[in-house]
């Protein structure tokens, strides 16, 4: 006798529906000017480029893996480095042109300008960079101002470095390569002490502590928030558990809280060349990633890079006056345990079976997950609770299995 076998995956209700808000993630990294000083790493030494090469790619192949996105910030030390080691001006192969070419990667420039000789002594600026980048072989012109001063500190004296740049300046190197950015992102300060901390895309009006806040659309560049710098920092000596719960966490308090029509969420997960070093450190993004998952499957928040980012604003608010800024103090970062995630999958295996036989069936495996079967028409013979079991079938003539899966 044959024996037909229904298969279901149990949802709860209203848990697959997207977030009316955007909510968007994005992993970001830089590499800073004194990375040979501070940390033994000098890009234009072939070892030392070589070797961050492999790290850079590890990392870049974890994201890819998973289809999030990442935003690939460089100085011109490694710019530089990249010439010289990986034949960039020639190969379509070189780690830059490489990343920068798949989907899920953008690669922009970072900048710390010194044009003074001595500690940080750097001669190339933001033109600079986008010019080095050019010679690399990615497509011109680069949108992002990967980092700049807000506003003017006096401990240390340090001018705001953003308003030049709302037309088009020329290299200090390369002086007659002119550039201008589209978007401006990770609003600096000394040490990161006061850096400018929120969501949202609005064209700030002023370096000041009462204008940088405030979207006049008759300026020409466009912030795009990060969100918060201290709270999804992604280092060799993370707790990717927790760093995860905070993560979650401001998802889930995004898509619970009733939002104006203009709210627009992105932030990053920051990273750093410095910390690539540790054996194990894309095995650490491969962890919260994996963590993050479902949310990003069952459509809790997307991945996208600043440039994806901006074309949704983009499609969802062509008027100049729309404009949304939230600081980070406004929201709660908590470190505790968020409630489960449940997870759209599938079953697979025999749907006509012979009564009396014992079937295998499976969802895809996913790390921190929790199975639970049901099965009507049989008993489980193993497996309960994990992601694979087996169904010893009776003699009716028709069956059910059913599993609801959650993610931790």
């Amino acid at each position: 006798m044959y024996k037909i076998i229904l298969l279901f995956v149990l949802l709860f209700a209203g848990f697959q529906n997207r977030a009316q808000t955007p909510v968007y993630l994005y992993f970001a990294s830089h590499n800073e000017m004194n990375d040979a000083t501070y940390h033994g790493l000098n890009y234009v030494n072939p070892v030392h480029f070589a070797m961050m090469r492999n790290y850079v790619k590890a990392v870049c192949d974890t994201i890819i893996t998973y289809n999030a996105r990442y935003v690939l910030q460089v100085e011109s030390n490694f710019i530089l480095g990249c010439l010289a080691n990986d034949n960039a001006a020639t190969s379509d192969t070189d780690i830059l042109q490489w990343a920068d070419a798949t989907p899920q990667i953008d690669v922009e420039p970072h900048n710390h300008f010194k044009p003074t000789t001595g500690l940080g002594y750097n001669p190339y600026n933001y033109a600079d960079l986008a010019h080095l980048l050019d010679s690399c072989g990615l497509p011109a012109p680069r949108k992002l101002m990967g980092g700049f001063i807000w506003r003017n500190f006096t401990t240390p004296p340090i001018s705001e470095d953003w308003t030049i740049w709302q037309t088009p300046q020329p290299g200090h190197t390369f002086t007659n390569y002119y550039w201008q950015p589209q978007f401006i992102w990770g609003g600096g300060s000394p040490n990161h002490i006061q850096d400018f901390q929120a969501f949202g895309v609005w064209q700030p009006s002023a370096p000041t502590v009462a204008g940088f806040g405030i979207h006049n659309p008759a300026q020409p560049l466009i912030c795009i928030g990060g969100g918060c710098n201290d709270d999804f920092l992604l280092t060799d000596t993370t707790n990717v558990t927790l760093l995860g719960n905070r993560i979650i966490n401001l998802v889930n308090y995004l898509n619970a809280n009733t939002w104006p029509d203009t709210a627009f969420f992105s932030f990053k997960i920051m990273m750093n060349f410095r910390n690539f070093t540790s054996p194990d450190f894309a095995a650490k993004a491969g962890q919260l990633l994996q963590r993050l998952r479902p949310y990003a499957e069952t459509g809790k928040f997307q991945w996208k890079t600043v440039n994806e980012v901006y074309t949704s604003w983009q499609n969802l608010h062509s008027d100049p006056n729309d404009n949304f800024v939230f600081p980070c103090e406004n929201i709660p970062i908590s470190n505790a345990t968020p409630p489960p995630c449940n997870f759209i999958t599938s079953v697979t295996g025999q749907t006509n079976v012979c009564t009396d036989n014992t079937v295998t069936y499976s969802a895809p495996f996913m790390a921190g997950s929790t199975y639970l079967w049901t099965v009507e028409g049989g008993i489980i013979v193993s497996g309960q609770g994990t992601n694979i079991i087996e169904v010893q079938w009776n003699n009716g003539i028709a069956g059910s299995v059913s599993l609801i899966h959650s993610v931790e």
